[in-house]
């Protein structure tokens, strides 16, 4: 079976190289996508098809994509049941993928690490999966890609959107004349609104506030492109000119914990706006609010909230004070968090957007976090920070103590 499926494979990826981007029809807010990282390059694009075929007799899922630059991506996954279920498969158990890059095939071969493709969601007609993989081409060339993400309509036009640039597009148009206001590349003066988390729907509630200068009146439109999972897109009338706001609402779902660039155009002037992605989790534990318990050592309240922007490490700081304790977390800067998971790293190390460094002192001993997670969550602009049952190690002289820390931290 790993035979005809590396030939079905190939054989698709041959036929795919005259596929052109086109935004299909009956959009019904699923954004179809796939992306992976490549010796540390981001590649994403759309689907092209997805569907259910015999191949040889063997019911297989069928998907295949491209982006603007020419990278094509096919994958087959067994179903001798007529369907999948939300579970692994591996190369070892017939599944297959192969990339079409910079004119070299690369294809999964028999052994299970060569491609594992981890169905997260499944239904009649769709499909979200997660994926890494080992490939080779015919001259034993390594292609290893980690950080799959695809999110397919099944036997449906898969909406998608992909200009020349890969991960942008969009478009811009109405009556009026008017600027973006920015600085440098970036768009200034944004105000985001809503939670941003990986396999959560955005709603009506996430939104991006847009500054721009309107020099004649009359209707305007934007939609951006489709990048990792979402989109954002508005319209309206001016009916003055000067200096205004724009509002884009934003439609999909975040595939990856990335911070997410959206360009914009409009007449001369072009801008890009990053929306923070971070992963989704609940805190597996409950405690009230602003307290602090140190297993073993001391329990505190908190009193004093305060927060920072402007650290050693260029990060973002929420400094929580009591009678006896101090706890402080440092997050990648210079903006606030946003709602989700954020990994545990020694200070120094908050590199990514989902990094936090926990510190504390308790009984007039410094503890430190090197593992483990703080889920914060963001309502009405006001941050919780939940830790439960995170181990700290003291910083005395002689063996290193030990206590692990459960709280929640509230400020504004």
């Amino acid at each position: 079976m790993l035979l005809w499926m590396s030939i079905a494979l190939l054989s698709i990826v041959s036929c795919q190289k005259e596929i052109n981007f086109k935004d299909s029809g009956g959009y019904t807010g699923f954004v179809s996508s796939w992306s992976y990282t490549y010796s540390g390059n981001r590649y994403n694009g759309c689907i092209t098809s997805a569907y259910y075929e015999m191949i040889n007799g063997i019911k297989a899922l069928s998907i295949n994509g491209s982006d603007a630059r020419g990278n094509n991506i096919s994958i087959l996954i067994p179903a001798p049941d007529g369907k999948l279920s939300e579970t692994t498969y591996t190369a070892a158990k017939g599944a297959a993928l192969a990339i079409d890059s910079n004119s070299h095939t690369y294809i999964s071969d028999t052994s299970a690490s060569s491609f594992l493709f981890t169905v997260t969601a499944v239904t009649d007609t769709s499909i979200q999966a997660r994926f890494t993989a080992s490939l080779t081409d015919g001259s034993n060339a390594n292609y290893t890609i980690s950080n799959g993400n695809i999110s397919a309509l099944i036997g449906k036009n898969n909406y998608c959107v992909q200009t020349a640039a890969g991960s942008t597009g969009g478009t811009s148009g109405g009556t009026s004349n008017y600027s973006l206001v920015a600085s440098g590349s970036n768009c200034s003066d944004i105000s985001l609104a809503g939670n941003y988390n990986t396999t959560v729907a955005l709603t009506n509630d996430n939104t991006v506030k847009i500054k721009v200068n309107v020099s004649k009146i009359g209707t305007w439109s934007i939609t951006t492109g489709t990048v990792n999972g979402m989109r954002f897109s508005g319209s309206g009338t001016f009916t003055a000119t000067g200096a205004q706001s724009i509002v884009l609402t934003g439609k999909g779902t975040p595939v990856d914990v990335e911070p997410t660039g959206f360009e914009i155009t409009a007449g001369s002037t072009t801008c890009t706006f990053y929306v923070p992605v971070i992963g989704s989790g609940k805190a597996p534990c409950n405690p009230a609010d602003s307290t602090a318990e140190f297993l073993g050592v001391t329990t505190d309240k908190y009193t004093r909230i305060s927060h920072n922007t402007s650290t050693n490490f260029g990060a973002y700081t929420i400094n929580a004070k009591g009678n006896k304790t101090e706890i402080n977390l440092q997050f990648k800067g210079p903006n606030a968090p946003t709602s989700g998971v954020y990994h545990v790293k020694s200070t120094g190390n908050v590199k990514a957007i989902d990094d936090v460094a926990v510190n504390a002192v308790a009984n007039n001993v410094t503890w430190q976090a090197s593992q483990g997670n703080v889920y914060v969550t963001v309502t009405n602009g006001k941050t919780s920070a939940v830790i439960c049952s995170l181990s700290l190690t003291g910083s005395q002289a002689g063996s290193p103590p030990t206590t692990k820390l459960t709280a929640r931290i509230i400020g504004n």
